[in-house]
């Protein structure tokens, strides 16, 4: 027992590890009047079933103008809480991928219950061309 006590009374010294905030990511979810958002970002073809836009950035511009920039994960996704309203979600800096730039300017109507909103290259704007003078 007496061996025990140093260990114990260490442990009782160590600093207290900072408290994280957790956010709840089910999409659609209210919580202090706030809608979950989730957004995921894919890029996807033949050859690439599934490439995730890891630490891409974009904003959402709310109703009044304001501005919400927001980064995915390694996974390409990401969960914010917004009042409820409609948005633009759009792309801060265009990805090249494939000989392709891709952007996003997309309506986003922010609702409780709301399904999460997928960025794929159906829904982006696709300039191949500014990939090819891109490269010169």
């Amino acid at each position: 027992m007496l061996g025990r006590l140093p260990a114990v009374a260490a442990l009782l010294l160590l600093p207290a590890a900072p408290a994280a905030a957790q956010f709840r990511a089910d999409p659609g979810i209210v919580i202090n009047g706030r809608v979950t958002v989730t957004v995921q970002a894919t890029l996807f073809d033949l050859e690439a079933p599934y490439v995730p836009l890891a630490r891409f950035r974009f904003l959402l511009v709310g109703p009044q103008r304001d501005t919400t920039t927001v980064v995915t994960n390694d996974a390409g996704v990401v969960s914010v809480g917004l009042p409820a309203g409609s948005y633009r979600l759009r792309s801060d800096v265009p990805i090249a991928w494939k000989g392709a730039v891709y952007e996003w300017d997309l309506p986003v109507t922010v609702r409780p219950y709301m399904g999460p909103v997928d960025l794929t290259p159906r829904n982006a704007t696709v300039n191949r061309r500014a990939a090819r003078t891109a490269g010169r």
